[in-house]
């Protein structure tokens, strides 16, 4: 046998070795407590993270005017799995207003992008993209 086969044999035993000391050697299952589970109280957040408190540093955010949108055409790919082929998402003031298929409604005077080949994941947001999230020359908000 080689220098190496020696060597991976060794090492080999020795993992095999070491996980069967890793086991705790009983099949027994563990027994549940006989005290049944105490149930958790709701409690109230503090001042300030309950959302109906004003806050000391309150949001800045304000969204940018923009033009309702459909995106009709594109392989959707919802949160749930689901697999629109030819789908349709509709945007309204920086909301997704509807997602479905080709019988989808799209409202009457809102901007239609032909999205045929492109896939469209509905409400994931690429945190680090720098185009939309602020008017850049050549590139609407």
């Amino acid at each position: 046998m080689t220098r190496w086969g020696t060597t991976a044999a060794a090492v080999s035993l020795l993992a095999l070795g070491l996980s069967a000391c890793a086991t705790t050697g009983t099949t027994a299952k563990p027994q549940a407590s006989a005290k049944p589970a105490e149930k958790a109280e709701a409690k109230p957040l503090p001042k300030g993270l309950d959302g109906e408190a004003s806050s000391g540093f309150p949001s800045t955010y304000a969204p940018l005017p923009s033009r309702p949108t459909a995106f009709v055409g594109a392989t959707v790919l919802t949160a749930t799995g689901q697999q629109i082929e030819n789908g349709v998402v509709v945007v309204q003031d920086g909301k997704i207003i509807a997602v479905g298929g080709p019988e989808t409604a799209i409202p009457a005077g809102v901007t239609t992008i032909d999205a045929k080949g492109k896939w469209i994941t509905p409400g994931i947001i690429d945190s680090h993209s720098h185009l939309g999230v602020y008017p850049s020359p050549g590139v609407s908000a």
